[in-house]
Formats: structure tokens, C-alpha cells, sequence
């Protein structure tokens, strides 16, 4: 005598498969998607630290800058007069790729104890303006810092303004350019 399966149950071992199957597709394109997800976020390339990794240093040397410029405000021999800058000859003002995607602006200004610092970089009819405090030290100033991604101007000829305005007196610029391939 031989048993026969009944042919229902034969459609249910075949309809859980099949249910099986989709569910694990489901499964893998969600990790999948997830990993896509998360590998875009972190932004990084081989060549350098990511997005959020650029900032937090940004951050770090601003800092580090300002506990400095404030450690040493009365340092230099108070009761001396300074004179007041009022050429262009007191700024000293450079600019230098400093990796494929950041051009970072040096600054020295003579004769500032306080004040700020306005950049202004133009690349055709491209503009990227930016703004910071002069930093005092002992032999020269320096404003806070100034870094600039290669993605807001592009490559070409930059023109780099920096007006520098000692507190209490007129603005001071100086206009520099720099090719940037």
C-alpha cells in the first residue's frame, strides 16, 4: 500500500519557500541599502580626513589660536604706543594649496593689537567672502584663520582682498592672486 501526499500540502512546502526566498531579498537589499547609505555619510576619500573630520580640526586650531591670542594680551610692554597702521605695507598676506581640496590663507599684520579681518576671494564671477578676528602676538598679529575649499571658487585665477581694521581706526587692504589648478 503506498501513501500519497496530498497535493495541497506539496503547494505550501512551495509557497513557504517562495515566501522565504523574498523575505531574505528583502532582508539583504536593506543591508545592503544601509551600508550605500552609510558609506556616502562618512564623505571620504583616500587622500584626507572627512568633511566632519576638516571641521572638527578647523575647530580644534581656532581655539587653539584664540587661548593663545588671550594668554599672551599682556605680554608685550604696555605703556608703549603703537602706531597706528595705515599702509598696505603692514599686512603680509599669502596664499597656498595645502592639499587637493583646501587653499589656506596666511596673514601677518603689523602694528594690529585687535580688530578683525575681512576676506574676500573672487574667481571669475564667483565670490567667497569670510570674516575673522586679528589675533594678537608679540612679534605680529595674524587673523584667526582662513581655509578655503577648493569647491567654492575652482580652479583659475583667485583674487584674494584682505582688509584688515585695527579697532578704532580705518581699514587697511591688501590684494594678492593666486592660480589654483
Amino acid at each position: 500500500m503506498r501513501i500519497r501526499q496530498p497535493a495541497n500540502k506539496k503547494n505550501r512546502i512551495i509557497k513557504y519557500s517562495l515566501i522565504s526566498i523574498v523575505v531574505l531579498a528583502l532582508i539583504a537589499a536593506g543591508v545592503f541599502y544601509t551600508l550605500k547609505l552609510l558609506s556616502r555619510d562618512q564623505d571620504s576619500d583616500a587622500n584626507g580626513p572627512t568633511t566632519a573630520q576638516k571641521k572638527e580640526m578647523q575647530a580644534v586650531d581656532n581655539a587653539k589660536k584664540k587661548e593663545f591670542a588671550e594668554n599672551t594680551k599682556d605680554i608685550d610692554n604696555p605703556g608703549t604706543t603703537v602706531p597706528t597702521p595705515t599702509s598696505p605695507d603692514t599686512i603680509d598676506l599669502s596664499a597656498s594649496k595645502t592639499d587637493a581640496s583646501t587653499v589656506t590663507i596666511f596673514t601677518k599684520l603689523k602694528n594690529y593689537a585687535s580688530g578683525t579681518c575681512e576676506l574676500t576671494i573672487t574667481n571669475g564671477p564667483k565670490t567667497y567672502p569670510n570674516t575673522a578676528d586679528i589675533l594678537y602676538q608679540p612679534e605680529y598679529s595674524t587673523c584667526a584663520g582662513f581655509s578655503v575649499p577648493l569647491s567654492e571658487l575652482g580652479s583659475g585665477t583667485w583674487t584674494i582682498k584682505l582688509t584688515a581694521t585695527p579697532t578704532g581706526a580705518n581699514p587697511v587692504a591688501k590684494t594678492i592672486n593666486l592660480e589654483v589648478q
